[in-house]
């Protein structure tokens, strides 16, 4: 069952993740941020002592989608909404394996890591 719940969600977050017939993102920009964006903004932030917008708009946007997962699925898998740092961490740790990632396929991985145990023993 929690196979099956991954999958969707993986999928929800793919087909959100496409783009419209006028090539509009559906997602939204911060959504749509690639791995070498991310490093790029991550780049520039150590340089100027600071967090960069692209930075700002992931947090933003990965805590967000966690949130939302919590708010629609009252009796699937609940998950935790981490601190800027845990994103950071796993989005450079993610990018590091995997470049080529965005931010959409990595907040999929995110809230599988971050999925709350007491959900996990409600599926059963």
């Amino acid at each position: 069952m929690r196979l099956i719940q991954r999958v969707l969600c993986v999928c929800l977050l793919m087909a959100m993740s496409s783009v419209s017939a006028d090539d509009d993102p559906v997602v939204g920009e911060a959504g749509t941020v690639t791995c070498e964006q991310w490093v790029s903004a991550r780049a520039w932030g150590y340089k100027n002592v600071r967090v960069s917008e692209v930075e700002r708009g992931v947090y933003g946007w990965v805590q967000g989608y966690l949130a939302a997962i919590n708010l629609m699925s009252r009796k699937g898998p609940r998950v935790l909404v981490p601190d800027t740092d845990v994103i950071a961490a796993f989005v450079d740790a993610t990018c590091k394996w995997d470049p080529k990632s965005q931010i959409t396929e990595i907040t999929a991985q995110l809230a599988v890591k971050m999925e709350l145990p007491a959900s996990r023993s409600k599926e059963k």
